[in-house]
């Protein structure tokens, strides 16, 4: 059998495998999951050219996240050593892989899908070649602590370049943190214009908010 037909099988079953998930809660669902992941990656290794593969593997990705929200220890271990940006199964990568061999439907999904654009932009920030372009990247592409900077009707407070500097040194080092900041991104500006709106809650919130602040600095 040639490596294009076993990557081919390898990609059939780790469907096959996908199609009976039916509650991603479960232990049996998480196991199959990250079978049908590792198949994926066998068929990657058996034909580095099928577009098939890395999608698969970008959806199985998905997938963990899914599964990570709802509380999934064994996922959350597993995609932490296995996705990463620097291994070459990553969520973003494969998806540019795919978009490269030619697959639309990676394509469509790296333009259109919302998620999936604000972990890119983190991947491009993270892969640029110094930590201060990343900082600025972030900065002008993302937007800033929304929360944090309607809190203190500010964006130059110390507190607020406390957790600029948590977000860039620790939560984007890893699978779960980007993924939280990613999720932020999205809810952010809207919970922001409630702050900004309501003088209590912004109080409440300024007070919270430096408490941690002072954690996050070990005071």
């Amino acid at each position: 059998m040639s490596g294009s037909d076993k990557a081919k099988e390898y990609v059939q079953s780790s469907r096959n495998i996908l199609s009976t998930i039916l509650v991603p809660t479960s232990s049996i669902a998480w196991e199959r999951a990250i079978y049908s992941f590792e198949l994926y990656s066998k068929a990657i290794e058996a034909d580095p050219s099928l577009a098939e593969a890395y999608l698969g593997r970008a959806g199985c990705s998905q997938l963990f996240m899914t599964m990570i929200v709802g509380g999934s220890e064994l996922i959350k271990e597993y995609a932490q050593k296995h996705i990463s940006l620097d291994k070459e199964n990553t969520l973003i990568q494969d998806l540019i892989k795919a978009e490269k061999l030619g697959s639309y439907e990676a394509k469509n999904l790296l333009e259109n899908d919302p998620d999936i654009s604000r972990l890119r932009a983190i991947y491009n920030q993270r892969s640029s070649s110094s930590k201060t372009s990343t900082s600025v990247a972030t900065n002008s592409q993302q937007g800033d602590c929304f929360i944090a900077t309607a809190a203190y009707s500010s964006t130059e407070h110390p507190d607020i370049n406390t957790f600029r500097d948590f977000r860039d040194s620790v939560l984007l080092t890893n699978f779960i943190g980007r993924f939280l900041v990613a999720y932020y991104y999205q809810i952010g500006p809207i919970l922001a214009k409630y702050v900004k709106k309501n003088k209590s809650i912004q109080l409440i919130c300024r007070k919270s908010l430096s408490k941690i602040a002072r954690l996050i600095r070990q005071e």
